[in-house]
């Protein structure tokens, strides 16, 4: 740590450090709520269905919108600068892409889950919250099969 304090003020290392915890933390709260309250059909859908009301006034949709980009935008960037720093950098990273609206997110998202070892750790958390498990085609040697589970 000392070659460290040659470079920045001991209380913004403090802060990073401080940063860093409080996202690793929101990270391993916000990550089982998240997987436990989606559909298990969620990747069946060909495409991405945009609720029309998510709780709130049409005209705070855009604003809205805007910050949720906003703060993905600042994840990235806190995740790259937690890949030299401390902190749990690639996580962090992750989440503020998922969190990011652009073109083919949709897409990606269902490559992602495509893979094996991660849809069998998402599914073994849904059945530690009671939900029944994800249905995705999941790709082995580049062939997709169905994975079907006791959805609905």
């Amino acid at each position: 740590m000392e070659w460290l304090s040659g470079f920045a003020d001991p209380s913004l290392i403090a802060q990073v450090l401080t940063a860093s915890v409080v996202t690793f933390v929101g990270i391993l709260v916000a990550v089982p709520v998240i997987v436990l309250r989606l559909p298990c059909d969620y990747f069946q859908k060909p495409q991405r269905t945009t609720p029309d009301s998510i709780g709130c006034h049409p005209l705070l949709r855009g604003p809205l919108l805007i910050i949720k980009n906003l703060a993905a935008v600042c994840l990235l960037l806190a995740g790259a600068l937690m890949l030299i720093l401390p902190g749990q950098g690639l996580l962090t990273m992750m989440v503020g892409l998922l969190l990011l609206d652009f073109p083919g997110k949709f897409r990606f998202e269902r490559w992602l889950i495509s893979n094996a070892l991660l849809l069998h750790s998402l599914n073994r958390l849904r059945r530690m919250g009671g939900q029944a498990p994800l249905e995705v085609e999941v790709l082995t040697d580049g062939e997709p099969t169905q994975n079907k589970g006791q959805c609905g």
